[in-house]
């Protein structure tokens, strides 16, 4: 190695078990017998830093917020002190913002939509999943109170897969809501507490279509329930 011959390296391959930043260098070996010797050509070796791949251990989360009022997005990643952020609205990139929290100090319409953040390193990066903010317009004054309406449910004791789910192993509840029972224009994220109830306020009259899904101590968010539908008068 770099014209030092190295101790007990007297065979036809040479193999270093563990590499470090240290066998770094220049390897040549000299073939002998007894009509003599001759020496190969040198080939370097070089080391690469551990490579660290983006891993995202907590995603960003879908929010309703009331105009005027603020609201972060936050995304959290295994060895942050690495990694590099940038966010997105509705696909386009956010001008400076670039840390694992994204803040709005006072919502409006114009904040309504789709943001991501991709998370990246030197070696890789990840794209989280979206997250949809929602801006609700506060009740003036002299508009009508609006419905209100309770929901309960049941513990599930089951995976979709046919495994028994205990109760510590739930985290919480998605509850969505909205118009259609195709689009769920709003959602809820509930903890897991005893007994399970939600209250949504500020309904306004019509039919509303809900479903829930489980989300576990892992962070997996089960499939979601058959809609319900509810007329508030």
């Amino acid at each position: 190695k770099n014209g030092i011959d190295i101790d007990n390296a007297f065979n036809a391959s040479f193999t270093i078990a563990s590499v470090s930043q240290s066998d770094i260098g220049n390897y040549d070996v000299i073939v002998s017998n007894s009509q003599g010797s001759l020496a190969s050509k040198a080939v370097s070796l070089a080391v690469l830093d551990n490579i660290v791949p983006v891993m995202i251990t907590k995603q960003p989360q879908s929010q309703t917020i009331t105009s005027g009022a603020p609201f972060t997005l936050s995304v959290s990643a295994l060895n942050e002190e690495l990694m590099s952020y940038q966010w997105f609205y509705n696909g386009n990139a956010i001008e400076s913002a670039n840390s694992s929290q994204y803040h709005i100090l006072t919502a409006s319409a114009e904040d309504q939509g789709q943001y991501s953040v991709l998370v990246s390193n030197l070696d890789s990066a990840e794209l989280s999943e979206v997250a949809q903010i929602n801006i609700m317009q506060p009740l003036s004054s002299k508009q009508p109170l609006l419905a209100a309406i309770e929901l309960t449910w049941d513990t599930p004791v089951s995976r979709e897969d046919g495994s028994v789910l205990h109760f510590n192993e739930i985290q919480g509840y998605l509850v969505e809501y909205g118009t259609s029972p195709i689009t769920f224009q709003n959602s809820i994220q509930v903890e897991n507490e005893l007994p399970h109830s939600l209250t949504i306020n500020d309904l306004s009259s019509g039919i509303v279509y809900l479903r829930i899904a489980t989300i576990d101590s892992d962070n997996n968010q089960g499939a979601f329930s058959p809609p319900i539908q509810i007329t508030i008068p």
